[in-house]
């Protein structure tokens, strides 16, 4: 495997205790390509190598997004059936909204169409209410990529404002890809960096009070934190 192969460049990691009570580490690379790296210990320990140092440069186009929270995850059956998602409190006009912004994935997703104005779906599968050939009116289909294939900060902005201008005349919107682990809590941060001013980290924490597992990949977070720090200049 040459020096330089993607799969040499962690990304980051995802650490998670299982039922059983196993420990698991879920890695992510850089490589473009297909592929599984394997590996497995017990503990391990840092050496000193042998020779000359030789200096190191890191330059990276991600960062690492902070690290899921320690306890249970809520699986609001009720809300879900209503709304297809969590709620993200919104502070908009000095009022404050806890039920305007909706974050998910399919698997929260009822069958007829949930109670909301307006859905954005980011996944590459259609909503579970809908067809590959069938999106309501108020509705945007536009599937997004992950990782290095994931939004820039110009699609980022523009998924962002769809969902801002239809908060902001009083509209209900649920923002969903395909797990509402990453594209739609991307999105959903970033609507809050625009239209709260926010840091990326505390816009991060606000979808996180009512949807744990949010977690923007290390590519989205760079973006993130970009946008917002643009905002404050």
């Amino acid at each position: 495997m040459p020096a330089d192969h993607g799969v040499r460049s962690l990304q980051g990691v995802v650490r998670w205790r299982a039922p059983d009570g196993v420990e698991r580490f879920l890695l992510f690379d850089s490589s473009p390509e297909p592929g599984m790296l394997l590996f497995s210990a017990a503990e391990f320990h840092a050496e000193e190598r042998s020779g000359v140092p030789a200096p190191a440069y890191i330059k990276r186009p991600y960062a690492s997004p902070p690290g899921l929270p320690v306890g249970p995850v809520p699986r609001p059956h009720d809300l879900y059936q209503q709304y297809g998602g969590d709620p993200v409190v919104v502070h908009l006009g000095g009022q404050t909204c806890d039920r305007c912004l909706f974050v998910g994935g399919l698997g929260e997703q009822p069958t007829p169409r949930p109670r909301v104005d307006a859905v954005l779906n980011l996944s590459e599968d259609p909503s579970a209410w809908a067809s590959a050939n069938d999106t309501y009116p108020a509705d945007r289909w536009i599937t997004k990529g992950e990782g290095r294939a994931g939004m820039s900060v110009d699609e980022l902005v523009a998924e962002a404002e769809w969902v801002a201008k239809r908060l902001q005349k009083g509209h209900s919107v649920l923002v969903h890809c395909s797990a509402g682990f990453n594209r739609s809590v991307t999105v959903c941060c970033a609507t809050l960096v625009l239209l709260e001013g926010l840091s990326a980290e505390a816009a991060l924490d606000r979808v996180r009070e009512h949807h744990p597992w949010a977690r923007p990949d290390a590519y989205h977070w760079l973006r993130l934190c970009w946008l917002a720090r643009q905002q404050e200049a």
